[in-house]
């Protein structure tokens, strides 16, 4: 892991954590924006009125996922797996904060275009950090030439084989 993963994976993941922590510790103010989210989540498919029916445990659930994703982004432990969790949660905490911020005057307008501009930003961290492959060759790449070295050394031992 080069020094510059070191230090952007725990600043990327900082702000998610404790955005995380803070939505553990008092669910009443998330759960009340994802109410109308989940109200219409509900209408459109009536099969999910388990999850669209409780926003604190909704609220509670997407901060433990933001809080453990940003550990292991931040530790990196798992942190494509974690990054995309985290692009994910914070997609849906973006969404819910542009819906349900107030926009009746220009400052009001101003702030909540600034609050999506930075959850944008921190989506695009997240989906950067999910392709980062941290110097090492992707899965395909490793399972193509995996194979090609199987097939000389297969037609080596055929060449053995026949002297």
């Amino acid at each position: 892991m080069t020094l510059a993963q070191r230090l952007a994976r725990p600043l990327l993941a900082s702000s998610i954590i404790a955005s995380g922590i803070k939505q553990l510790r008092a669910p009443e103010a998330a759960a009340t924006s994802l109410e109308p989210v989940l109200a219409q989540a509900g209408q459109a498919n009536p099969s999910l009125s388990l999850v669209t029916d409780n926003p604190d445990l909704v609220a509670r659930v997407l901060g433990g996922i933001q809080v453990g994703s940003g550990a292991l982004l931040a530790l990196g432990k798992l942190p494509r797996f974690a990054a995309i969790l985290l692009g994910a949660t914070q997609s849906v905490t973006a969404a819910v904060e542009y819906l349900s911020a107030p926009a009746d005057t220009e400052e009001e307008q101003e702030a909540r275009n600034t609050t999506l501009l930075k959850n944008a930003s921190i989506i695009g961290g997240v989906i950067y950090a999910s392709v980062d492959r941290g110097g090492k060759p992707s899965l395909a790449w490793r399972a193509e030439h995996l194979a090609k070295d199987a097939q000389k050394q297969a037609s080596k031992a055929i060449e053995n084989l026949k002297k």
